[in-house]
């Protein structure tokens, strides 16, 4: 077994096209299943209304040129658990940073937020540390395209054996 690992070691180092496949598929199967994981737990979490304060689209990064420019969602909302009050800053378990081309994927994630009132929005924390929220839960989607980048490198992994 040692001596396997020290070959595939050395086939790596070398650029061996098959082991850096193998590496990649690997990682992407593992970072697919936490993710998955974690959007799953996610699903469970309990459901409070929270006060929006901010939500806009904000620029990443400089840049010379309008074209070039990177730009991410910001949000900001605070909500109340058990009597404590608590800031939140996260929109969604998939965090995107898009170009200016690709802004619509973000107006489209803000448009995703569950608004009860004009100020009042439904929001997801965990019950165990209600300092973490999201305002969007995980969807069907999101989940089967995470799901995908686990299996599908589990089947190419596979495939070698």
């Amino acid at each position: 077994m040692a001596h396997t690992l020290n070959s595939f070691f050395e086939r790596l180092m070398s650029g061996d096209e098959q082991a850096i496949l193998i590496v990649v598929a690997a990682y992407f199967a593992l970072m697919g299943l936490i993710s998955l994981i974690f959007q799953l737990r996610i699903l469970s979490w309990p459901m409070i209304n929270g006060t929006l304060v901010h939500s806009d689209l904000s620029r990443w990064g400089a840049t010379n040129f309008a074209d070039e420019q990177d730009y991410e969602a910001e949000v900001k909302y605070r909500y109340r658990v058990n009597g404590k009050q608590y800031e939140g800053k996260r929109l969604s378990p998939w965090y995107m940073l898009v170009s200016a081309n690709m802004r619509f994927l973000l107006r489209w994630q803000l448009a995703r937020i569950t608004r009860l009132t004009p100020e009042e929005v439904a929001l997801f924390y965990n019950s165990s540390a209600p300092q973490k929220s999201y305002l969007i839960k995980p969807g069907k989607a999101g989940l089967c395209f995470t799901a995908a980048m686990v299996v599908l490198p589990g089947i190419y992994l596979i495939s070698l054996i």
